[in-house]
């Protein structure tokens, strides 16, 4: 069995060194048992719009995650980079919108200090998410 918060395409060079036929990727969005899919969750695409306008209104980091694409948006150079196999490329809102459209969202995270992580999450109540972690969130619950 291999685990992991990656997704499919992070790990897929692997594949000749591990036997990736059961794996648990994507932090339990998606998981497979005889390399095939038994189970993929996903965001809702009025949620991820809903993510991807806030990062934008408020000027926050956040990655999007799809089966295959890595989306991310660019504090330096604004606008959202789209990276696949740890190669990005600059795309504009409307063409990460337009994809966006098109994929299935698996997981986003935000990239913020913990109160601001925990403002975000107040502010974006009202979407159907499972929660927002932070690494000091993480070390708590990892101590329970």
């Amino acid at each position: 069995m291999f685990c992991t918060g990656r997704l499919p395409f992070c790990y897929e060079m692997f594949k000749d060194d591990v036997d990736l036929s059961d794996a648990i990727s994507t932090n339990g969005e998606i998981i497979y048992s005889g390399g095939k899919i038994i189970k993929a969750s996903h965001l809702e695409k009025d949620d991820a719009t809903a993510l991807f306008e806030y990062a934008i209104k408020e000027k926050e980091y956040l990655r999007i995650f799809t089966f295959d694409y890595l989306y991310s948006l660019n504090e330096e150079k604004g606008g959202f980079d789209v990276n696949f196999y740890l190669q990005s490329a600059p795309v504009s809102d409307e063409e990460a919108r337009k994809l966006l459209e098109e994929k299935t969202i698996y997981k986003v995270a935000f990239h913020a200090s913990h109160e601001r992580l925990l403002e975000i999450k107040k502010d974006i109540s009202d979407l159907k998410l499972n929660d927002i972690y932070s690494k000091e969130a993480y070390k708590i619950v990892k101590k329970l």
